[in-house]
This record gives structure tokens, C-alpha cells and sequence, in this order.
């Protein structure tokens, strides 16, 4: 599977051990648009064929999963 840890560290989200944990049990998480390396953490997730990001265009939140 792939290291998500690293790849949230890389974009400078250091403080999100819980979502982290979240998502590899299986859960969605939630991460606010306004933040200026979102779509680089989405790219990179993408990228991971494991996990999936995508926006939420009712809430204005970017939402990641497993991707099954």
C-alpha cells in the first residue's frame, strides 16, 4: 500500500494523524479548498491508485478515500 503518511508530510500536512488513520481504515476524510497545496496533495493522491480525491462542489471540501 501506499506510504500516504509521506505523501501528506510532503505537502506540509504534518498535524493530521488521526485523518491519516482514518483513511486506511476505510474512512473518508474532509480537508478545507482554501488551502494552497491542496491540488498538489489531490495529484498526488490520484497518483497512488489506492486512495482517490475529489471535490465536493456543495461544501467546498476536497474529499479523499480508499479507492476500491
Amino acid at each position: 500500500m501506499t506510504d500516504i503518511k509521506a505523501i501528506f508530510k510532503k505537502h506540509g500536512y504534518t498535524n493530521v494523524e488521526n485523518e491519516i488513520d482514518d483513511l486506511i481504515e476505510g474512512y473518508e476524510v474532509h480537508f478545507d479548498m482554501n488551502d494552497d497545496h491542496i491540488t498538489d496533495l489531490a495529484n498526488d493522491i490520484n497518483a497512488t491508485k489506492d486512495f482517490i480525491a475529489y471535490l465536493d462542489n456543495s461544501t467546498d471540501f476536497m474529499i479523499i478515500e480508499k479507492d476500491i
